[in-house]
């Protein structure tokens, strides 16, 4: 009996009765290696067509992240922190401020797509939260009830 007809005898449900267990499990290991033959022929070729469009749609966003910036970058901070009358700056803090520089520029020079010596933070001045307290309670709250 040759494979196609014995599929037909297996896809039939008034034949199927009369194969043998060899010829079921043959049937059905023919059965399987044509389903998962399918799929991954069909996921290749949903992994190339997604590439494709991924090309196809970041080729423009791409060479506008390529150009290096032309000139010396300075980042606009407030007024001097030790001038305002609401200094808040503990004695913990003392040696924290350049490092918290040297990390900001950091970050800048690689989302600006330089390098550090190119960007100059002058003044770091912390700022309150526009979130009110209930807000606040209410994301801790929702969070939570999800975890």
């Amino acid at each position: 009996m040759s494979s196609s007809d014995l599929m037909l005898h297996f896809a039939n449900p008034e034949t199927f009765a009369s194969l043998s267990l060899g010829s079921r499990l043959l049937a059905g290991l023919i059965t399987t290696c044509l389903g998962m033959g399918i799929t991954f022929c069909a996921l290749i070729l949903l992994q190339f067509i997604i590439s494709w469009m991924e090309r196809f749609v970041n080729r423009g966003s791409a060479a506008t992240l390529a150009k290096p910036p032309a000139k010396v970058t300075a980042v606009p901070v407030a007024a001097d922190r030790e001038g305002t009358s609401d200094n808040r700056r503990n004695s913990s803090d003392d040696g924290l401020d350049g490092h918290l520089a040297a990390v900001i520029t950091a970050v800048l020079a690689h989302h600006l797509g330089t390098t550090s010596d190119n960007i100059v933070i002058r003044n770091i001045v912390r700022t309150t939260d526009p979130i009110p307290p209930w807000s606040r309670a209410g994301l801790v709250e929702q969070i939570n009830s999800r975890l």
